[in-house]
């Protein structure tokens, strides 16, 4: 990959290949998402592409919005899918908390999924079927626990049971 410079409205993207051969993304100044994000899409082909090592490098940027660490953390993503090996360069201060949460989210969504759209007809059949089998089993409980108590009614403290029944009420019953 050769090296590669974008300057612009007081940012600046530079990608190139360092002494051991992994391919550096050096951000330096302040990243608005509204002025970088096109010119960070535009970089994510070649970024994507190669198959040596990535390191991301974030050590000159003095100010990164939430929308540019998000294109940033789906950069890494995308390129860790595509096999890359991917290092983050740590920062410090407000970026450190900022880059961590982003990472931290990313890592429990995985890599980036397309939004979910309509649930098709098999999918609402089990979820129908999964919510009638959750309320069978309640209502069975249900019918155990009044056979139990019908068939020893001494087992039954009437008690506490006058006092769980007013403190239930209504929503005790199935």
């Amino acid at each position: 990959m050769s090296d590669a410079a974008a300057r612009n409205e007081g940012f600046e993207f530079t990608l190139s290949t360092d002494e051991r051969g992994r391919d550096v993304l050096r951000l330096a100044g302040r990243f608005a998402f509204a002025r970088c994000a096109a010119e960070l899409r535009r970089l994510r082909p070649r970024i994507l592409d190669g198959d040596r090592p990535l390191v991301l490098d974030l050590t000159a940027a003095e100010y990164v919005d939430g929308g540019t660490m998000a294109l940033l953390v789906d950069l890494r993503h995308g390129a860790a899918a595509g096999g890359r090996e991917v290092e983050v360069v740590p920062v410090e201060g407000r970026l450190e908390v900022l880059l961590r949460l982003f990472l931290a989210r990313g890592e429990d969504a995985g890599v980036s999924r397309p939004p979910p759209g309509r649930i098709g007809v098999l999918d609402q059949v089990g979820r129908v079927t999964a919510e009638l089998g959750r309320r069978g089993l309640q209502a069975l409980g249900y019918l155990g626990d009044v056979t139990h108590a019908t068939l020893r009614p001494r087992t039954l403290r009437l008690g506490d049971l006058g006092r769980l029944v007013e403190r239930v009420g209504a929503d005790g019953l199935p």
